[in-house]
């Protein structure tokens, strides 16, 4: 009965958010705009744009597949025009006549300045809303005319419960339509928003559920608690018949296979709890039935795999011990070399060799985060430009008067948002070993990055030798080169880390440069993710 009552509450949510989705097509079609702005306008290409948004001949705008939903459809803009689509064809005189009346509904509902508004009548209700722009300034105003048929249809299958009732109201608590008396009508009026539970109406209890759509309209729909009962009688006499047969049916069956089985399933399972209080080896009996000697065979193997892998286990902890051993060893030769290069920086700078000693510091840190930081998988986007930096400052230290370059972070807190280790930076370096490096002359790399709709951009632009397009793809199945591998390893990195939640663009022409453009979800934390912290 709740999926009943669900079910049809569902149907006219539905029939709103159609509603509300031709107004969001109206904001967001060109031609519509031009008309709410004012701008020159075909008013034949407006009334064809306004029918293709509502889409009133679709089959969501259907009730019982002949009776449309919404019949009229208005669209007034600031500057006194309108254009209109309408389901059912009409006369010259009735089209004039619907004009002036919804054009003096526009002017009442513009007076009143509300968001919406619903103009309820015997045949029909009128949802009035204006158009909003991206400023949230009214730019038009939109009426569609909801036929009380096409309500009153589909809430029609409550009819088969006796002692049902159901209503749809307004924002104002104002009657649309409904089926019951005024004093029940009034009790439903007043049931909370979005709840389902039950009530007393006229002294019987009854099942309600109620739904707040889209423009304020709420809807509310009860059935008498007696109308379960006589839904669920032939199915539980149904179910009552199907379950005697069925533990008459078990009992015969079980009481012919436990007499086989018992005594096999009994010396099993001594076989199975003698097994380890000994040892691991222990094989258990072979038996006469095909099904318990299959059992034998498995647990006879699994007892012969146990004996192996135990073996294995022993062999695999021995064998990380070492590499353990082995891998602290190996760490002592890099802070042997990142603290000779300390040395040196310092000594530069004592001496006075500024420009040496932002060198070797750049350097130091440039290899400190591409190889201390290698248990970090995302780190804060801050700290990835700065290595960018340090190679950049690098290079251009190497080429001065051949590299410059620009980097841009706009955003709310874009600096902290966390990004894969070492996405950026290989793609900078891949822009100046094989776009500014083979360049004659002088060379610019403009690194942007962006928060926008929670995404988070991020574009390398380089203007060096570029690459012909229409045979990258070729080329890069082809190619075994740094390039294409760090490149490859790029994007199957974002595939692990995003799945199907990221997006890369690779574009560029010969002699104009290379941009590539990744787009990956915002994420923010407190502190570097490690491996462990990845999904």
């Amino acid at each position: 009965m709740n999926y009943y009552l669900t079910n049809t509450l569902q149907q006219f949510d539905d029939k709103i958010r159609y509603v509300k989705e031709g107004a969001i097509s109206i904001r967001h079609n060109i031609v519509m705009e031009d008309f709410l702005s004012g701008n020159d306008f075909d008013q034949a290409e407006v009334q064809t744009q306004l029918t293709y948004c509502m889409d009133l001949f679709s089959r969501r705008n259907m009730v019982e597949q002949n009776t449309p939903f919404i019949d009229h459809v208005y669209l007034f803009n600031n500057y006194g025009q309108f254009v209109h689509s309408a389901y059912y064809p009409t006369t010259l005189t009735a089209t004039a006549q619907m004009n002036t009346a919804y054009w003096k509904l526009h002017q009442e509902f513009e007076a009143s300045k509300n968001q919406y508004r619903c103009y309820p009548d015997t045949e029909k209700t009128d949802i009035c809303f204006r158009i909003l722009d991206d400023k949230m300034e009214t730019v038009g105003i939109c009426i569609v005319s909801m036929r009380n048929e096409g309500i009153i249809s589909l809430f029609s299958n409550n009819k088969k419960y006796k002692d049902s009732y159901w209503l749809v109201t307004d924002s104002y608590g104002r009657k649309i339509c409904g089926v019951g008396t005024e004093a029940q009508m009034s009790q439903l009026t007043w049931m909370t928003p979005g709840t389902s539970d039950y009530m007393k109406l006229n002294g019987r209890t009854a099942c309600y559920r109620t739904l707040t759509n889209g423009f304020g309209i709420r809807t509310v729909i009860a059935v008498k608690e007696s109308n379960m009962y006589a839904v669920l009688q032939p199915i539980l006499t149904l179910f009552s018949l199907v379950m005697v047969v069925v533990l008459m049916v078990v009992a015969v069956i079980v009481f012919g296979v436990s007499y086989r089985l018992t005594r096999p399933l009994k010396q099993i399972a001594a076989e199975i709890k003698s097994f380890g209080q000994v040892d691991l080896t222990r094989q258990m009996r072979d038996f006469s039935v095909q099904e318990f000697h299959d059992i034998s065979v498995v647990f006879n193997e699994m007892v012969a795999r146990i004996n192996r892998l135990t073996t294995q286990v022993y062999e695999k902890e021995l064998l990380a011990t070492r590499a353990q051993i082995k891998f602290l060893q190996a760490q002592l030769n890099p802070h042997f070399q990142f603290n000779i290069l300390a040395m040196f920086s310092i000594k530069a700078r004592l001496s006075g060799n500024e420009e040496l000693y932002q060198g070797l510091h750049a350097f130091s840190k440039l290899m400190q985060g591409k190889i201390f930081r290698e248990k970090e998988i995302k780190i804060p986007l801050a700290t990835e430009i700065e290595l960018v930096e340090f190679y950049l400052y690098l290079q251009k230290s190497r080429f001065p008067d051949k590299i410059s370059y620009e980097i841009n972070l706009s955003g709310r807190d874009v600096q902290n948002c966390l990004i894969p280790r070492l996405l950026i930076e290989p793609l900078v370096e891949n822009a100046v070993s094989h776009g500014l490096e083979p360049k004659c002359g002088n060379g610019y790399i403009r690194i942007d990055v962006c928060e926008k709709e929670e995404k988070l951009y991020i574009t390398v632009e380089d203007d060096g030798v570029g690459f012909d397009q229409d045979t990258y793809m070729q080329e890069r199945v082809e190619r075994s080169d740094h390039t294409a591998t760090g490149l490859a390893n790029t994007i199957r990195l974002l595939e692990i880390l995003y799945e199907n939640e990221y997006d890369i663009k690779i574009t560029g022409k010969v002699s104009e440069g290379t941009r590539i453009e990744i787009v990956v979800p915002v994420e923010r934390g407190g502190q570097n993710v490690e491996g462990n912290g990845c999904r």
